[in-house]
């Protein structure tokens, strides 16, 4: 029977390993300064699986400890030379499986070594895990395959011709051309260092890693070191600090491969003195072959390039959404609304949604799970929200395992923060890791963070600090296949214009998708009915934007007032035809028009009755060109009339209740003057 991830994480501890909890089914750490606070105290350890018992096991190597793994994947070669090895004595040590068939080998070496990916002479596929590397422990499980030991032995100490074996590096000749100068140069390894640890950019998966990663290697590759040097050197002073995820040695190795066959330039051209400046990055472009011709895939370098014949023969794919036109899937989308407003609230109903498959304010949702981080209310709060929302859309509350509340009223909730040597880069904190490593547990349809300003240490008024934010969540959300919610407070200068933005302009650019959540106020910023919210689409990338849809607060949660898309009756009591709808709504609003005093015209210009009801927020889906058709049929039944209004020096027409009608005290714009006579003719 396998043991438990925390049996194998203690058995590990116990053999003198430092642990630390990895993020189950995946080989990325789940916490911050991993290596730092990997331990071998039982307490700590338990402590760790006790928030997630699926934790995977990383042990760190280094500090006399190092790991050979014999990598077979791709066709690697690393069993043979590890055979090799075995024939010239190497200690029968630790050994453990990995799923992918290689071969972990623990030792004791006197030597600090470095974390190396196939550079031995005379050994390929052999990679060295050493000073601040990982290895996964046996127990540690990838798609249901585990990590087994092979050999029960304690970590045996490596004779000193394996140290001298291991400690050789494989030289590769520069790919383009000859260097312009000696490589690895003890000057030019020591700047390399300082622009790795003080100037280098930082990789994000989602938020073009894979493309970051690849031009550090080859500005290395200008600095004049070797491309083994340059491999070891990311490894030690570059991608545990500014690559999240890590890599593996062995796909940082490809990156670097690809950085330094594809580099612009002969090794070393940037070797000149000077002082550093802003990071000057140079991507080579290799030869286009025939292939690229056909649509295939360009071969250069780490950038995703694509001809665009390559799409001809593929079927268009779909947008997804969470809700339809309103949250793209996989980005994310900012809530801004005022205090009090109810975005929480409505946040909260969204996340119900989902998690039992019913509708979201009359709108159909993406079943799934969800997560919803509340830094705002405590747990008595959101107990009785999902009480009342359950209640209200009678639901059982015991049927919402889907969903997750993450109460974290009153803690630390800050993700992100501005870094201490450089205020204009933002750095993740411990919790964004947390946060990470629960995503990876829970897999959710839709993280819900609530809200902005408790979960950015940085100054919202800067730009590039917003856009840094925006970018690492959407990694977050392209990595764990999820759409994020952001819940804002708008600015006051947003509140003013009624954008509902919120800091700068970076935070509207940076995401696919705002909504504003409103009240209901008339054109003299009066609010008409407190119980009533208009939620507006601000921003939409893959949809249109100005959708303002109605809702009412009703025992505890949202309903929506009205079907929003014109003709969805769908769950309505009385289904009405689109025209009947149309004449239902025009007379509520000649009504509301009427009693705020306001010209409405039968004739098309700035007031024409139609055009203004479309774009009211109270339209309940109609469009104008029903509207038109309401506005004849209306006069041709007797229900409404037009009358000639105003001074003699400027007759307008205006449209109000005919004379008999239930709504015939409605306060007109204006009574019709002596002389001034009804006119019920058409426009």
């Amino acid at each position: 029977m396998q043991p438990t991830k925390l049996a194998a994480a203690l058995e590990a501890a116990a053999n003198g390993f430092r642990v630390f909890p990895v993020i189950p089914n995946s080989k990325v750490p789940a916490i911050d300064d991993w290596p730092d606070l990997a331990t071998s105290a039982a307490k700590a350890i338990t402590a760790w699986w006790a928030e997630n018992p699926n934790y995977n096991i990383g042990i760190a190597t280094g500090r006399g400890v190092t790991v050979i793994d014999a990598d077979c994947k791709k066709g690697k070669s690393g069993l043979d030379s590890l055979a090799m090895l075995d024939m010239m004595g190497l200690p029968e040590s630790l050994r453990a499986t990995t799923p992918s068939g290689g071969v972990h080998v623990y030792l004791r070496t006197a030597k600090a070594f470095g974390n190396r990916a196939d550079t031995i002479p005379d050994f390929p596929g052999i990679d060295l895990r050493g000073e601040r590397g990982y290895v996964l422990a046996p127990g540690s499980t990838i798609d249901g395959e585990a990590y087994k030991t092979e050999v029960y032995a304690k970590p045996d100490k490596a004779p000193q011709w394996l140290e001298d074996t291991l400690d050789r590096r494989t030289t590769h000749a520069p790919r383009d051309g000859s260097a312009l100068i000696e490589l690895d140069r003890a000057e030019n390894i020591a700047r390399a260092v300082d622009w790795l640890v003080n100037h280098a950019p930082e990789a994000v998966e989602g938020a073009g890693g894979d493309t970051v990663t690849y031009s550090v290697a080859a500005e290395l590759r200008a600095f004049g070191v070797a491309e083994a040097t340059a491999l070891d050197l990311m490894l030690d002073h570059w991608n545990e600090v500014k690559a999240s995820p890590p890599w593996m040695p062995d796909e940082l190795a490809v990156k670097v491969r690809n950085g330094f066959e594809h580099g612009q330039g002969a090794p070393g051209y940037k070797t000149a003195g000077g002082e550093f400046g802003a990071v000057d990055i140079d991507v080579g472009v290799a030869p286009i072959r025939p292939a690229d011709q056909r649509g295939e895939t360009i071969p250069v370098s780490a950038l995703n390039i694509r001809s665009a014949a390559s799409f001809a023969d593929q079927e268009k794919p779909v947008r997804q959404f969470v809700v339809a036109d309103l949250i793209p899937d996989k980005n994310v989308t900012t809530l801004n609304g005022d205090g009090a407003t109810g975005k929480s609230l409505l946040a909260m109903q969204l996340c119900v949604a989902m998690s039992s498959g019913s509708r979201w304010i009359g709108r159909d949702v993406k079943p799934g799970p969800a997560l919803y981080f509340s830094a705002e209310d405590d747990e008595d709060e959101t107990h009785i929200r999902l009480k009342d929302i359950c209640a209200g859309e009678n639901l059982a509350l015991d049927t919402l395992g889907g969903l997750h509340v993450a109460v974290m009223a009153g803690k630390d909730c800050l993700l992100a923060v501005a870094g201490e040597n450089d205020a204009a880069v933002l750095k993740k904190t411990k919790l964004f890791s947390t946060l990470r490593a629960t995503l990876a547990e829970l897999r959710p349809a839709l993280l819900v963070l609530d809200n902005l300003a408790d979960i950015f240490g940085g100054n919202e008024n800067v730009k590039s600090l917003a856009r840094q934010f925006i970018g690492m969540l959407r990694g977050l959300a392209i990595e764990f296949d999820c759409a994020i919610l952001l819940l804002a407070h708008p600015s006051l200068s947003g509140m003013a214009s009624g954008s509902g933005s919120s800091g700068n302009v970076a935070w509207n650019n940076s995401v696919r998708s705002r909504l504003y959540l409103q009240r209901d106020k008339d054109d003299a910023g009066v609010e008409i009915d407190p119980n009533v919210r208009i939620l507006e689409t601000k921003k939409a990338n893959y949809a249109g934007i100005g959708q303002e849809l109605e809702m009412r607060w009703e025992a505890g949660r949202f309903v929506a007032t009205a079907a929003f898309e014109f003709g969805d009756v769908e769950g309505m009591e009385d289904p009405e035809t689109k025209v009947e709808r149309a004449e239902r709504v025009f007379l509520e609003m000649v009504d509301r028009f009427n009693k705020e005093k306001r010209h409405i015209s039968p004739s098309k210009g700035a007031n024409y009755a139609p055009m203004l009801f479309a774009r009211h927020h109270r339209h309940a889906g109609v469009p104008e060109r029903f509207f038109e058709i309401a506005l004849n049929s209306l006069l041709e039944k007797g229900s409404i009339e037009v009358v000639t209004v105003g001074p003699p020096s400027r007759l307008q027409k205006n449209i109000v209740f005919a004379r008999g009608e239930l709504h015939a005290s409605s306060d007109p714009l204006q009574t019709p003057s002596e002389g001034q006579a009804h006119d019920s003719a058409k426009p």
